[in-house]
Order: structure tokens, then sequence, then C-alpha cells
């Protein structure tokens, strides 16, 4: 999906030449970081759908991360706590990295960050309302623009 939606934006923008290599390097590595996070997503999700999640009632999101942690757990449960915290490192990770580059690609640069910024409280917002499918799908979106504004930043900087 993220290859189809990366050669759409390719067709769809025809990108300004920059040429500027470390930063195409740059947002590479964002990229990855990207496919990283959204296979850790898909994971997630699928969990999510096998097996529902319950709200933490007593004891709190930290109670609820610790439970599905325990040995006895689903495979597909324990794995959730591991999307979130990628996410938070790579939404981090992508802010710097636009940050870097803002000099560079200044009227594109800014739409990564907004949506990354977005992508993690839409993500505390799917956690925090025990993952409906309506969320999951706004969340799905976002993740897709995200990717889509990136896409465009590394197009922006290649010669």
């Amino acid at each position: 999906t993220l290859l189809l939606m990366a050669c759409a934006t390719a067709i769809a923008v025809p990108p300004a030449q920059y040429g500027d290599r470390r930063g195409k390097r740059l947002v590479m590595a964002v990229l990855c970081a990207l496919v990283l996070i959204n296979m850790t997503g898909a994971v997630t999700a699928l969990g999510d759908t096998i097996f529902p999640v319950k709200p933490a009632l007593d004891g709190g999101l930290w109670s609820k991360i610790r439970d599905d942690a325990t040995a006895g757990q689903h495979f597909l449960i324990r794995l959730r706590a591991v999307h979130p915290f990628l996410a938070i490192a790579g939404a981090g990770f992508l802010i710097g990295g636009m940050a870097a580059l803002r000099r560079r690609v200044r009227e594109v640069s800014h739409w990564p960050v907004s949506l990354a910024g977005t992508q993690v409280l839409l993500g505390a917002a799917n956690i925090a309302l025990a993952a409906p499918g309506w969320m999951q799908v706004i969340h799905l979106l976002v993740a897709q623009l995200l990717w889509v504004a990136c896409v465009k930043v590394w197009l922006e900087m290649r010669a």
C-alpha cells in the first residue's frame, strides 16, 4: 500500500529539483521508519480486531499495558505496546529531520510535522477509547496522508 501511494504521489505531484543528497538520505531514513511503524500498526490493528480491547477501568493505562504484556497473553496482545512506543520515537525522528530540512524545503516540510503530531494525538485517543473501528480508520487515513507528505518531501530533494 505504501509503495502504491508513493508511486501515485510521484505521478500526481511533479517534484521541484533541489538536488540535496544528504537531505534525500535523511528523508529516506524517515520513510523507512514510517514503513516499520506502519507494519507494527497493522499487527496492532489485527490484534485489536481479533482480540477486542477492553477499556482499562481499574488501575488505568499502565496496568492495562502490564496486563497485556504478561506471558499468558496471545502474542498479538503482547505486541500492542510496541506500536505506540515506536510511533512516538518515529514522530520525534520525523520532526527532527524535517526541522533540519526546513530551510531547503520550507513550503512542504511543515505538513509531515503537523500530520505526525496529529497521528500521535489520534493514537492516544485510539488507546483511550479502546480502539473503536471508526477511530482506527481515521488513524489509518492520517497515516496515509503522512506518508504522502513525506514522499512529497523526498521528491523535493531528488536531483
